[in-house]
């Protein structure tokens, strides 16, 4: 009697963990479809329904680690951007109110997975405090006595929650404090900046998970990165072309040029040159499209 009960009971716990592992790959899935889909209404229900089933999952860090190797930082870091901004960064009095509402979701959906990123730090020694002579964020490691404006490198982990996830993860932190504001003109220099990302999730839970990797690899992304810490003098903008999944500004990618270099002076492969032609010209048609529908 005692032996069955265990055994049953070990047999519930199992069932549950499968059940639970099922639940969260399905809201995975749910949350990629609504964060790349092109209805502005359905990201900003997306990005707002991340920050739910972070406070209610039994592994926050897990669940964080599964959107991020499935692509969710560019297309929250693209809604974050989508508007202009005050010096206090609260939205531009022009900007229209559905895109206010998104750009706040993602924004908050950011900030979240930061704050996730300082409580792994800060279980490793690290603190997030503010450099005076740089006006931006660095890290203090109290034992040491070390501090510096590079993110940290904890000890590897294995399982998901390691590797270039873990290590994106702990980026957010730098990667949701813009390094500037323009007043007068609304914009933002973002240390990384999404300026064209294309993603397509399909509809169907069934789908395998081979298929659904392949899905998350055919994301086409275009950023600019700032390569500097902000301040008055401002470094050189890399445009880097991303085929797949976003790793990081360290992380693989199909080219990358200078914003700086004159046209022609760095030569790029006939795949890059391709590439980037065919993104520019997708960009040019959405600009017709919106043009035309606002008459």
């Amino acid at each position: 009697s005692v032996l069955l009960s265990g055994r049953t009971g070990a047999h519930a716990r199992e069932a549950e963990g499968a059940a639970t592992m099922v639940s969260d790959e399905a809201a995975t899935r749910a949350i990629m479809r609504g964060i790349c889909a092109p209805d502005r209404a359905a990201r900003t229900l997306a990005a707002t329904r991340l920050v739910e089933m972070m406070g209610g999952v039994e592994d926050s860090e897990l669940f964080v680690a599964r959107l991020l190797r499935a692509g969710v930082l560019l297309p929250l870091l693209r809604m974050a951007q989508c508007v202009k901004r005050n010096g206090d960064l609260s939205p531009h009095a022009s900007c229209a109110e559905a895109a206010v509402h998104e750009a706040d979701a993602g924004l908050i959906a950011l900030s979240q997975l930061a704050l996730l990123a300082t409580e792994i730090l800060a279980r490793a020694g690290w603190e997030v405090v503010p450099d005076e002579d740089s006006g931006r964020l660095a890290f203090a490691h109290e034992a040491t006595g070390v501090a510096q404006l590079a993110t940290p490198s904890l000890p590897p982990v294995d399982g998901p929650t390691g590797g270039w996830a873990r290590e994106l993860l702990l980026d957010t932190i730098s990667l949701v404090e813009p390094l500037e504001v323009n007043p007068a003109s609304g914009e933002v220099r973002w240390p990384v900046r999404v300026i064209s990302h294309e993603c397509s999730i399909s509809e169907h839970d069934s789908e395998s998970a081979e298929t659904w990797l392949q899905q998350c690899a055919a994301a086409v992304s275009v950023i600019d990165v700032a390569m500097d810490g902000g301040g008055e003098e401002q470094g050189a903008t890399v445009r880097q072309l991303i085929r797949g999944v976003w790793r990081g500004v360290d992380g693989p990618r199909v080219a990358e040029l200078d914003l700086a270099e004159e046209a022609g002076a760095q030569l790029e492969t006939w795949e890059a040159t391709t590439a980037a032609a065919l993104v520019l010209m997708r960009l040019a048609a959405a600009d017709m499209t919106v043009k035309a529908a606002d008459g």
